[in-house]
């Protein structure tokens, strides 16, 4: 996706401006971020991205991203402490997709799993009544029979019982691990939903900064 592409950019150009703002000692500034300054920060260096100039202009380009972001804002951040910044929120951003994917992964092989489980246990209740039915197929052609058709009555009544048993668990299951898929994609769809606010919140941010310039 673009952001994922934006992002990985962003880092490189992050890491290959290193050597470039070496060149300038400035003093540690006092001002500090907070989640409404990294959201400023970040629609400035998506409107004037580092990565889109060539190597040696890297440390004007965040010298005029500290610039803008200190007048509007009223602090006074050096272009090294929103540069370092940059690279801390890139480094969680990654950290999180990583959790997630991680996390998706892990829900998805367990519902595979199950899946698995359920379908071994239908094969083998199908296994089982067709051996009843084999069973009983042998015996029908016998004349005498030891047991009392009371007794042999209960008894299939009862295996009809403990099948039937089984197979409601079977459907059960099959229920949830819908459930479980479906809550699955919940999951996938609310964190597609979560980068796309989160990218739309940083153009509206841009866009009433650029107004308010105007």
């Amino acid at each position: 996706p673009r952001q994922d592409r934006a992002v990985l950019q962003l880092t490189e150009a992050s890491d290959e401006g290193d050597e470039s703002c070496e060149e300038v000692d400035e003093p540690e500034q006092r001002s500090r971020f907070n989640p409404s300054i990294d959201k400023s920060l970040l629609a400035e260096v998506l409107a004037t991205p580092p990565f889109a100039v060539e190597r040696k202009a890297v440390t004007g380009v965040w010298k005029g991203i500290a610039s803008r972001l200190n007048t509007s804002l009223k602090t006074n951040f050096s272009f090294r402490a929103g540069r370092d910044r940059i690279s801390l929120l890139l480094q969680q951003l990654q950290q999180l997709k990583n959790a997630a994917a991680a996390e998706l992964e892990s829900k998805k092989k367990n519902a595979d799993s199950k899946s698995e489980a359920i379908e071994t246990a239908g094969q083998k209740l199908m296994q089982a009544a067709e051996e009843r039915v084999a069973k009983r197929i042998a015996s029908g052609g016998s004349s005498t029979q030891q047991r009392p058709k009371r007794l042999r009555l209960s008894t299939l009544l009862d295996n009809e019982l403990d099948e039937a048993m089984k197979r409601r668990k079977l459907e059960e299951d099959k229920v949830e691990l819908h459930r479980e898929e479906l809550q699955l994609r919940r999951d996938e769809l609310a964190q597609q939903k979560r980068q796309q606010e989160l990218l739309c919140e940083q153009i509206q941010q841009q866009a009433a900064q650029t107004e308010a310039i105007l």
